[in-house]
């Protein structure tokens, strides 16, 4: 009975209604009539003890639940610390809940890292537009050869980008030398005209 009312696929209980629900099935359980029979006084005994293991573990859940919904807004929001404590606070027992602790520990560590990683990215993609933008093809360079090498994604950007330089570079060098031989020219046709 407990475990229908209780049951984790409806929506997530509040802490409050867990434990007014064991409260009412635990008064039902006292009102058992056992005629002081002890096998019958045992086996009440034994279904409250019952009711409240479970109860600690529907209790246990919500906490989980809860911590997790709050734990995804704050890394959603880059603040990564708070999120770590937020799970570090949940307990080391039982073993699968220690777990969990330690994989949702090392999604937030990707998370930030995944973060960090997009952080640089974008500002070396300014600098180096900056830089190509100057003329400085070899700051440029530099700027994207400082990225890291893996994820294969990044190895794949800095690639791209350096080609990128390159072309930028060749156009670069194929318009001042298109200038230069211009600028020859209008010198040639002024020291014949002039």
């Amino acid at each position: 009975y407990l475990m229908s009312v209780l049951n984790p696929k409806k929506k997530t209980l509040t802490e409050r209604e867990v434990k007014n629900t064991a409260a009412g099935i635990k008064a039902k359980i006292v009102l058992v009539l056992d005629h002081k029979a002890s096998h019958l006084v045992s086996f009440k005994k034994d279904m409250q003890q019952e009711v409240d293991k479970i109860v600690d573990q529907v209790l246990l859940n919500v906490i989980i639940e809860r911590t997790i919904a709050e734990t995804k807004k704050l890394v959603e929001n880059h603040r990564f610390t708070e999120a770590r404590t937020l799970i570090r606070n949940l307990p080391d027992q039982p073993d699968e809940v220690k777990q969990l602790k330690k994989n949702l520990l090392d999604q937030i560590k990707d998370a930030e890292d995944h973060y960090n990683i997009n952080q640089k990215i974008e500002s070396t993609i300014a600098a180096t537009k900056k830089a190509v933008e100057g003329g400085n093809f070899y700051e440029a360079r530099r700027l994207v050869r400082a990225l890291p090498d893996s994820p294969k994604e990044v190895a794949d950007l800095k690639s791209n980008l350096l080609g990128q330089i390159d072309q930028a570079e060749t156009q670069h060098n194929e318009v001042a030398s298109t200038n230069y031989e211009i600028e020859q020219v209008i010198e040639r046709v002024k020291s014949l005209v002039g």
